[in-house]
């Protein structure tokens, strides 16, 4: 450890540490000094966190939704979800989290709760954020839809026309 923390440590990681120590006589030339050095370990136990994404009303079942996992001011982790999906970040310190969903990603939805807090602890090592976000239908094109090309030459007088083809057949 070092002289500001007077000797205690406080590890996020499992850690091995040497330890000298020195026993020295209280009168002078009675005994000698003895040092003795030795290990220990300092296993920690982590925590973990579940993300779970659930979509009501209908939408694009591949739509991926984007989250950020916070500690106070510091990003953890971004992961990236489907709907009906979930996924466990594992190793994690005790502490206050934060799942911050990126709403601007997935604009035809809306959450419930742009962020859910989580307290990790010895008591609660794995918790979850539940994450609900309701489909916005919007009556605009889609990726599916055809289009009709029509061409005119430069000299004017040759045109290519798709017009007659229905979209989609052969």
């Amino acid at each position: 450890s070092d002289p500001a923390s007077n000797g205690t440590v406080a590890p996020e990681q499992t850690t091995t540490y040497k330890v000298t120590c020195t026993v020295s006589p209280t009168q002078t030339g009675t005994y000698e000094s003895v040092s003795k050095d030795t290990t220990f370990t300092i296993t920690v136990n982590t925590c973990s966190l579940t993300i779970t994404k659930t979509v009501t009303g209908g939408g694009d079942p591949n739509q991926t939704f984007v989250f950020n996992v916070m500690k106070g001011n510091d990003l953890v982790t971004t992961v990236v979800l489907k709907a009906g999906a979930s996924t466990t970040i594992t190793g994690l310190a005790v502490g206050d989290y934060t799942v911050v969903e990126d709403t601007a990603w997935s604009w035809s939805y809306t959450a419930d709760n742009v962020s859910t807090a989580v307290t990790l602890s010895s008591t609660n090592p794995n918790d979850e954020a539940k994450i609900t976000n309701t489909y916005v239908k919007h009556d605009w094109l889609t990726s599916i839809v055809d289009v009709i090309n029509k061409w005119t030459a430069n000299d004017g007088k040759t045109t290519i026309n798709n017009s007659d083809r229905v979209p989609g057949a052969n």
